[in-house]
């Protein structure tokens, strides 16, 4: 992700959780619409001045924007959980092993494709959901999540896919993966807060609990869960 695009990634989302059309933007920060349209789509940065009018339109400090792209932009760069470092990551791969042993088994139809590069981690979310009943694709990165939905999107349901990993990232392959399938439910994965993403996508933070994976599977392949 460019810094371009993680400025209007930013952008997008304060517009957004505030309830502005571009066009209300534009008036609020005397900015030409279609330059808003431009930093949204991570087609031109702010200048300073664009950028103290735009934070007084959306009524934050130039310095939290700034912050937020620095969010974005670290996140994107991370290979590893942000909080806690490996023991709390070792941790919670256990609560996912031991979770399998209570597992019911659903015998659920709707094939789902397990996006992570750390090995260990793809491995046991896959076995959870096989545990589960789930039929399970992996990928071990956003570029073969991509090739795999090109394949296959016919046949898959829902992705469940990190943010930071190599080659291509979860951001990044979520936009490409929704281009060619914009129905395909997407959850990703993250160990940053999901307040800095936009509000339509799907965040889980890490480290969540089995029971919170499965709930929102099922919200989001629309059953609820078992009472």
């Amino acid at each position: 992700m460019t810094i371009e695009e993680a400025f209007g990634a930013v952008i997008r989302r304060l517009r957004r959780e505030r309830k502005l059309s571009q066009e209300q933007l534009s008036l609020a920060s005397f900015l030409d619409r279609t330059f808003i349209s431009h930093i949204e789509g991570g087609k031109q940065q702010p200048s300073m001045v664009s950028l103290f009018a735009l934070a007084s339109a959306l009524n934050v400090l130039p310095s939290d924007i700034i912050s937020e792209v620095e969010i974005v932009l670290n996140l994107i760069s991370s290979q590893r959980l942000p909080k806690g470092g490996p023991g709390i990551e070792k941790q919670w791969i256990r609560n996912l092993e031991s979770h399998m042993k209570g597992a019911q088994l659903e015998e659920r139809s709707e094939t789902v494709l397990v996006v992570d590069d750390e090995l260990q981690v793809r491995e046991v979310i896959c076995e959870l959901l096989r545990a589960y009943g789930f039929p399970v694709l992996e990928a071990e990165d956003g570029m073969a999540a991509v090739q795999l939905v090109k394949e296959q999107g016919e046949n898959i349901s829902l992705v469940i896919m990190d943010v930071a990993m190599p080659r291509k990232n979860g951001l990044e392959a979520y936009h490409e993966i929704k281009k060619l399938r914009p129905g395909l439910q997407i959850i990703l994965v993250s160990g940053y807060h999901s307040g800095i993403f936009d509000s339509e996508v799907t965040i889980l933070q890490k480290p969540f609990s089995p029971e919170t994976l499965l709930t929102q599977m099922r919200l989001m392949l629309g059953a609820s869960p078992p009472g």
